[in-house]
């Protein structure tokens, strides 16, 4: 007998733990540039890294992903978006910035 693996078995909820969320967490607040440098704050949520795109034309790059502990890293001029990333992988919507 197969065992039922879907969520649903309370047994096996306390073995795994709870289930991912389907919900994004929060996007990082008041993105802005210093000295082309991205800065950012946390939004309220357990966050465990951020990734920083680049867009390349119409695509976006994943440049970076940085620890939940590091808000700020230095970029080039181009058009960048920064993302949260919680414990189960799940990202944010991505905050744009211009760096001229």
């Amino acid at each position: 007998m197969l065992a039922n693996v879907s969520g649903s078995d309370p047994e096996i909820d306390d073995i795994h733990g709870s289930i991912a969320p389907s919900s994004p967490p929060q996007p990082p607040e008041d993105v802005r540039v210093v000295n082309n440098t991205l800065v950012w704050k946390p939004a309220a949520g357990h966050i465990r890294a951020w990734t920083i795109y680049q867009k390349n034309g119409n695509n976006w790059k994943l440049l970076r992903v940085r620890d939940a502990s590091v808000k700020q890293t230095s970029v080039f001029p181009g058009t960048y978006a920064v993302c949260s990333v919680d414990r189960f992988a799940n990202e944010s919507r991505g905050v744009v910035v211009e760096v001229s």
